[in-house]
């Protein structure tokens, strides 16, 4: 019996594309067998053993898919191409795909070699088969991707808004005189973990009355120390819950009033940390990167382009509102009304994707 193998890096570590990627491989075979090729590095410190173990894995993941191609097992591949020196395996799957005349789906989940045009996504353009379908995260990624490969022949668009379910109204937090902050993901000053605290200390100066609620697990020892560093230094003002997941991750989302997203990070994409928000109708201040431009807008919070000046602008955005409580509770409205029509369009074009795995099954 043929299988649709999905390769990708499972968890752990939890992120979004392994999320992401899990979710898609237990909805697939709930209906159809699935050959899941994991390439995780099981590990978000980038040491001598993340890259050995992931060099391991890309390997062995190349003669699974290979043999089970030879013996014609493989329906079809679904995979997101690696963002770094993985794209060189990410280009032998590819070509393993095209030899073999399977359906390929390259599913963007990187900006990295979008913001910079790299060899081996140039290898995999000029070389993939036929066959290929490119799934993009929003409009502007697609764009961006065509300007610096060329125009494709097949792709469609796929939000990780379809992730989420919106609250109901009736449920939206109600304001009060004291501002609640918070900031979700895995810790690290590539996520603007630094920024975060910097607006912190900005509005303390100020005599804003605000708490900080951080989630999360540092992702190396460095950013451990910084978060110390910050619970010490804003004392009663900041709150640190650790890493949170399932109920306890709602009861975060349902704490707070905005939240905050200054990444930095190279591969950035289109995090569902914001989508998951938007469904709590808590608005975002976030800087401009990747699809986040595309998502946050005059409805739903506020996207700087301008990273360096990302604390100041927080710091007058949360001071306004502050002072403005009725257009805070508007904010929240319009962020829970926007998110409620993303999400059913994305979870339509997420079923299409799903149809498109499925198809090529028969």
């Amino acid at each position: 019996m043929k299988k649709i193998a999905l390769i990708g890096p499972f968890p752990p570590p939890v992120h979004g594309m392994a999320k992401n990627l899990k979710l898609l491989a237990d909805q697939l075979s709930a209906i159809r067998p699935v050959l899941q090729i994991d390439t995780s590095p099981m590990s978000l410190e980038r040491n001598a053993r993340y890259h050995f173990i992931k060099f391991k894995k890309l390997t062995l993941g190349l003669y699974l898919l290979i043999t089970s191609l030879f013996r014609n097992k493989i329906s079809c591949v679904y995979m997101p191409p690696d963002g770094g020196l993985g794209g060189y395996h990410s280009l032998l799957y590819v070509l393993a795909c095209k030899i073999f005349k399977t359906p390929l789906y390259l599913h963007h989940r990187s900006f990295a070699y979008i913001k910079s045009k790299t060899f081996p996504m140039s290898l995999i353009v000029k070389l993939q088969g036929d066959n290929t379908t490119h799934i993009f995260l929003c409009h502007k990624m697609k764009k961006e991707f065509e300007l610096q490969y060329g125009l494709l022949k097949k792709s469609i668009i796929c939000s990780n808004a379809q992730y989420v379910t919106p609250i109901d109204s009736t449920a939206l937090k109600s304001t009060s005189n004291e501002i609640i902050l918070g900031h979700l993901s895995n810790l690290g000053f590539g996520k603007g973990l630094a920024q975060v605290f910097k607006v912190c200390l900005g509005l303390k100066e100020t005599g804003i009355p605000f708490k900080l609620i951080l989630a999360g697990p540092p992702e190396n020892a460095e950013a451990s120390a910084y978060v110390k560093k910050i619970i010490v230094e804003l004392g009663t003002a900041c709150e640190y819950l650790g890493k949170v997941d399932g109920i306890m991750k709602k009861t975060f989302y349902s704490s707070i009033d905005i939240f905050l997203f200054p990444s930095n990070y190279k591969n950035e994409a289109q995090p569902n940390v914001l989508f998951e928000a938007h469904a709590f109708g808590i608005p975002t201040i976030a800087a401009e990167i990747g699809c986040i431009s595309e998502d946050v807008n005059i409805c739903n919070g506020f996207v700087f382009k301008n990273q360096q000046e990302y604390v100041s602008d927080a710091i007058s955005s949360i001071t306004e509102l502050h002072h403005k409580p009725e257009k805070l509770r508007n904010l929240k409205r319009t962020t829970l009304d926007s998110i409620s029509r993303s999400s059913i369009d994305s979870k339509e074009s997420y079923k299409h994707l799903q149809n498109l795995l499925l198809q090529d099954y028969f």
